[in-house]
């Protein structure tokens, strides 16, 4: 039997970061907001790929 995992999607927060990333792309850019990264975007992204059922499990994404 699936279990069914809800999964918020990206928020508003995570599209300004890449959008602010492309204009400054730099370490110093990086580094001041990878807590925003972490939460923003690799959770979210975490959770999408948890939530297929276990047939498709696991599942992988490739940059």
């Amino acid at each position: 039997m699936a279990t069914s995992t809800r999964v918020s999607g990206f928020s508003p927060a995570a599209t300004q970061f890449f959008e602010d990333l492309e204009d400054q792309n730099s370490r110093e850019f990086w580094l001041a907001h990878k807590d925003l990264f972490e939460r923003e975007v690799r959770e979210p992204m975490a959770a999408l790929l948890d939530s297929p059922p276990e047939e498709y499990q696991p599942f992988k994404a490739f940059r």
